[in-house]
């Protein structure tokens, strides 16, 4: 092929291009062929369904997904979501994070940086779901001390209420060190907003939560504190896995 004077350099075939060609050469035999011996047929699919058989019987055939909240089909409720993320910003967790994951949690909400004396609270951190204060309530709250109130509404497929943020706002922005992050999977803006409030709030995606939990998990690795559990580890993990397949 010949484009602007110079021979276009032949890029590499994909494994589905390959596929693809395979197929199509396959097809063509079998169009070309006046009559078709179907006997031939009956034989491939029975020596299909044998290597199915034989895989299955010895535990090599899978299907379907393999982390808790697609196996329990809670992908994306929002409840499970609000509980799981405040258990990896809890600092006292067994996931063995220590305060790690708050700390990047917060370095996504906040890229222009935080106050060191914040910094140093954050493993006396405490969190709370589902806060109730006059008529809000609120997702996660996460409070250290006399550095931090840290306020997440999380939004998975439910829509604002009206004026939601803006009381949200209202009821916490005179707490020590108040911080509201908007949390939903595409990080979009908080419509329920307005004033002080849209300035006060910082829009956060799902997929800001999955690299702060890479990180957190990676500098985790191998870490094992007195009360921390593998188990705790892998549960951190299977939600990672959900981070990945479902943001």
């Amino acid at each position: 092929m010949i484009a602007s004077g110079r021979e276009t350099a032949t890029r590499p075939r994909t494994p589905d291009q390959e596929d693809l060609e395979r197929l199509l050469s396959e097809w063509r035999v079998i169009t070309d062929r006046a009559s078709v011996d179907l006997s031939e047929w009956a034989l491939c699919f029975d020596r299909i369904a044998a290597e199915e058989d034989a895989l299955r019987s010895r535990g090599h055939w899978f299907h379907g997904p393999d982390d808790t909240f697609g196996v329990l089909g809670i992908q994306r409720d929002e409840l499970p979501h609000s509980a799981m993320i405040a258990w990896l910003l809890d600092p006292c967790g067994r996931h063995g994070l220590g305060p790690t994951m708050l700390r990047e949690f917060l370095a996504e909400a906040y890229p222009e940086g935080l106050p060191a004396a914040l910094l140093l609270a954050l493993p006396k951190a405490r969190t709370r779901c589902e806060e109730q204060r006059g008529e809000c309530r609120v997702d996660i709250v996460i409070r250290a001390g006399s550095e931090l109130t840290l306020v997440i509404e999380n939004k998975v497929e439910a829509t604002e209420c009206l004026g939601q943020c803006d009381a949200y706002f209202k009821a916490y922005r005179s707490e020590p060190g108040a911080r509201f992050v908007f949390l939903t999977p595409d990080g979009r803006t908080p419509i329920s907003a307005t004033g002080s409030a849209a300035g006060a709030f910082r829009a956060l995606s799902y997929r800001q939560v999955l690299l702060a939990l890479d990180r957190s998990l990676e500098t985790a690795a191998g870490v094992g504190p007195a009360g921390v559990t593998a188990e705790g580890r892998q549960v951190a993990e299977s939600y990672r896995r959900t981070l990945k397949r479902e943001f």
